[in-house]
């Protein structure tokens, strides 16, 4: 599943400070949310791969969450970091053999962006959730994606999971 559409990471120096000097992260570019219906990313064990990196509370959450609900069977997963290049080419398969992901074929989270979307131009970030079956990232919406896991994810999780997200409290959660 090679693409070779392996990009250098955009700095957040030149495209994330605003008129003030303060960083503004960037939007998240793939925020389809999980659940049943049109528009909607469909919820199936084996068909996602959430893709994190320890440096980055987001994904460090994300992988928690996976792994308190026990979704391991449902949504595979695999670490990030950072290789040696001459140019930052950012988040990179470090771990694996080959430095390829064993599952997606690749070696740069870029290139399953640019496979999602030949135009983006922001950073590759994650966490990022991959669909296998298309080798594209579907989700890189950190605020919510653990919100998912426990939501749309439910029929997934353990015996004796626990509630992360109460109904009584989302809205309050939410906000």
């Amino acid at each position: 599943m090679t693409t070779n559409n392996v990009r250098v990471r955009p700095k957040e120096t030149e495209h994330e400070i605003n008129e003030q000097g303060y960083f503004v992260r960037q939007n998240n570019h793939f925020t389809t949310p999980f659940g049943e219906g049109e528009g909607k990313l469909p919820v199936e064990a084996g068909r996602y791969r959430l893709i994190w990196a320890k440096g980055c509370h987001w994904s460090n959450r994300a992988s928690i969450v996976r792994e308190l609900l026990g979704l391991e069977d449902a949504i595979s997963i695999n670490l990030v970091g950072r290789g040696k290049h001459e140019q930052n080419l950012g988040w990179e398969f470090v771990f694996d053999v080959g430095q390829k992901d064993p599952v997606l074929g690749v070696q740069f989270l870029s290139e399953l962006y640019a496979k999602a979307d030949p135009e983006y131009k922001g950073r590759p970030t994650v966490p990022a959730v991959i669909d296998v079956t298309t080798g594209k990232v579907v989700n890189n919406d950190y605020v919510w994606l653990t919100n998912y896991l426990e939501k749309e994810f439910a029929p997934f999780h353990k015996a004796g999971a626990p509630d992360l997200y109460p109904e009584e409290l989302r809205a309050d959660i939410d906000k």
